[in-house]
């Protein structure tokens, strides 16, 4: 396509004016798809159509739709290429980069957050404890351009479908770390790291799991038993997966704190349970049929707490409490098997609004003596304190947490760990 050849050209003159430096790679990129602007000169149908018109294409970066629904290889350069990757009501990973470049919606919002890993112990290059820090989030409309550093760690949700983006990106940057995936809420992972012994044991333990046999977890504790940390953390993934509960896999967990710590064990059951609750929000993304209740499901995706959500509610509801909008939207989403909450029973709503705007349990139960009895609700102080727990283990949770207040720029992220 000669708009993606004319983009192309032009960056590859300006890498070679730099001496081909990768580190100066994402801000020529970058510099180059905001000259050429090239969401307001071509749609993304026209990618669609030079690719069923093509009697050859480039060589395809990534032809297994590992990242992208597809990916399209539209320009490749000597050490770079320039692709447009296609969304259907998906959402990456926190994930830092193992290459340089830019990127630019091409169609479509999405909700881009940023967060820093703060290390606390190195298990090794490929697995390390410590925290997911929340830095901030932006909406992303078409035409915004994002530098591709080696810093750069972010999860992206897709508010509408289809949405495409350019990728100008090197197939590799000689001055990144591996590249992680951050799994909330204390683990750096790295997911490209590939052990073939450990895969196939893998597969086959989740090949017992789906089919329902009790040797899965007798096959569990003999793994865990063997297995350095990582193992050990797809061992539990794939067992809690598929029974559920702690309770079910208590076994499991025992030959994993035997093995390893207690420690160690809790923050890998930590991660396993905010990844439950993420499934459940994109599982209720895909079912979801209002763009409202989308967007509400994409800020409890990544966004950790309701004060770092609210800018960005004001943003999208300017003309209402934005409070108001969530409670309606949650209701509409009401059941104990969707998000965890039957929000059309008046005292669970009426809690769940109280926890929208109050934080301690005496300021939660003064605004609930705004629609009830006061002696009552003082009364029943201890079931209200256990069902207000309850809901702060539900998908609403991020809701529920007032945490910090936003910081004001998200766009100086805080440097990875090397």
């Amino acid at each position: 396509m000669l708009i993606y050849e004319e983009l192309g050209d032009r960056i590859d003159r300006a890498f070679e004016r730099a001496h081909r430096d990768e580190g100066a790679f994402s801000k020529i990129a970058a510099e180059a798809l905001r000259e050429a602007r090239v969401p307001e000169r071509s749609a993304a149908e026209d990618v669609l159509a030079w690719l069923f018109a093509a009697p050859s294409i480039p060589l395809q970066n990534d032809i297994a739709e590992a990242f992208g629904e597809p990916p399209i290889t539209v320009y490749r350069a000597r050490d770079f290429h320039i692709e447009v990757l296609f969304w259907l009501r998906n959402t990456t990973t926190i994930h830092t980069h193992g290459f340089s470049g830019a990127f630019q919606p091409l169609v479509g919002d999405r909700l881009q957050t940023r967060h820093a890993f703060d290390v606390k112990e190195r298990v090794n290059a490929r697995l390390l404890f410590g925290e997911v820090r929340f830095l901030g989030a932006e909406l992303l409309r078409p035409g915004q351009v994002v530098e591709i550093t080696n810093d750069l760690a972010h999860a992206l949700v897709h508010l509408t479908a289809p949405s495409a983006t350019i990728v100008v990106r090197t197939a590799s940057d000689p001055y990144a770390g591996p590249q992680y995936d951050y799994r909330a809420p204390s683990l750096a992972w790295d997911a490209f790291h590939f052990d073939e012994l450990r895969t196939r044991k893998i597969q086959g333990l989740r090949l017992l799991c789906r089919l329902g046999l009790p040797s899965a977890l007798d096959r569990a504790v003999e793994l865990v038993a063997l297995s350095d940390l990582a193992t050990c953390l797809a061992v539990l993934d794939e067992v809690y997966r598929a029974f559920g509960t702690r309770e079910r896999i208590a076994k499991v967990i025992d030959a994993a704190n035997e093995k390893h710590g207690e420690r160690a064990t809790a923050s890998i059951l930590d991660v396993l349970r905010e990844e439950r609750r993420l499934r459940a929000v994109q599982s209720l993304r895909r079912a979801a049929t209002s763009e409202d209740e989308r967007f509400l499901l994409a800020l409890l995706h990544h966004v950790p707490s309701r004060a770092q959500m609210l800018p960005l509610l004001r943003e999208r509801f300017p003309r209402e409490d934005p409070l108001d909008r969530v409670e309606r939207l949650a209701a509409s989403m009401s059941g104990v098997d969707r998000i965890g909450a039957d929000l059309d029973d008046p005292l669970t709503r009426a809690l769940f609004r109280a926890m929208l705007r109050a934080s301690t349990p005496a300021a939660i139960r003064r605004e609930l003596a705004k629609s009830f009895d006061r002696a009552e609700i003082e009364a029943r102080a201890d079931a209200l304190d256990r069902h207000a727990e309850r809901l702060r283990g539900t998908v609403l949770a991020p809701l529920l947490r007032e945490g910090p207040e936003p910081a004001r720029s998200p766009r100086s992220p805080a440097k990875r760990p090397r």
